[in-house]
């Protein structure tokens, strides 16, 4: 066989890192060696793996088909040199909306890291939309966000259910909206960005009634939209994970909207091309997950490789 282990993993190096030179720092070989490696399996396969933009490497088309191929090689011998007993370590980046990623993914990187302290563990913060793409683009091994998954490439299984509030600040004009819907169109808003899972949700569920909004701010986080809404800035619509204890000391009022289904799920994304790390498995099997992991299938009825 002309194809070595080393080029895989030099391959697979690259690809997560995004250059020759980060990936040669992580596997403990020089520059050189590692450019050797790539050309020499390049060479083999007789086309280029990576299109080269500037000092950037992406994947080619090749390269993409090869990729998952080339993970399933190396996270097979692995388990082989292991015994079947992997130790949870090494690198882990896990991608959040913002939601997860402020109020419950630090106590799970906490607890996760108290029973994996070999785990180099990274998290990114960034909307439900952003999550998917850093998983399709190799920056991310896992990740959490709110919704459903729309990315026919990644696959998801539900992992524990939300809901969203229409909230006002109680001393505001606003506060005297709940439950009227009419009266709460016609108010100011304040949003969540365009790709959020929280505003996605929101435009849903008011269907035709979302084209009526007059967003009068679009912020990028909770807090910020919680303290312009506290200000009287306007109505909001945020996760009950951020607003239980305003609305429980009275700061903010619950704008009913009965005819609004505003519960959902968060989910669990995952790229079923790539081979999940023992960390990845851990942190499935953490959120009681492993079983509806294994259980998934693709559209075409082909059970993913894990």
């Amino acid at each position: 066989m002309r194809i070595t282990l080393r080029q895989l993993q030099v391959f697979a190096a690259i690809a997560r890192k995004g250059s020759v030179s980060a990936a040669a720092d992580q596997i403990g070989l020089t520059q050189s060696a590692a450019s050797m490696a790539l050309a020499e399996l390049e060479g083999h396969l007789g086309a280029p793996l990576f299109d080269r933009q500037g000092r950037r490497l992406r994947l080619s088309p090749l390269g993409e088909t090869q990729l998952s191929l080339a993970e399933t090689i190396l996270g097979q011998v692995e388990n082989f040199e292991q015994g079947g007993k992997r130790e949870v370590a090494g690198p882990f980046t896990i991608s959040a909306s913002m939601t997860i990623g402020s109020y419950l993914l630090p106590r799970m990187a906490l607890d996760f890291l108290a029973l994996y302290p070999k785990v180099d563990l990274k998290l990114r913060l960034r909307n439900s939309s952003d999550v998917l793409g850093s998983l399709l683009n190799l920056d991310a091994d896992i990740g959490l966000i709110e919704g459903l998954c729309r990315e026919p490439r990644l696959a998801y299984v539900p992992w524990r259910q939300d809901r969203l509030f229409l909230v006002a600040a109680s001393d505001s004009p606003w506060a005297e909206f709940a439950g009227k819907p009419e009266r709460l169109l016609q108010a100011p808003w304040i949003l969540r960005e365009s790709g959020s899972g929280t505003r996605a949700v929101l435009e849903q569920v008011l269907g035709n009634d979302r084209n009526r909004l007059h967003v009068r701010l679009e912020l990028a986080h909770h807090e910020a939209i919680k303290q312009a809404v506290l200000a009287g800035l306007g109505v909001g619509c945020l996760s009950e994970l951020a607003v239980q204890e305003d609305l429980q000391n009275g700061r903010l009022v619950d704008l009913a909207w009965p005819e609004l289904d505003l519960s959902r799920s968060l989910s669990l994304v995952w790229w079923p091309e790539r081979f999940l790390s023992s960390p990845a498995r851990a942190l499935i099997d953490s959120l009681g997950l492993t079983a509806a992991v294994e259980a998934w299938q693709p559209p075409t009825g082909k059970i993913t490789m894990l």
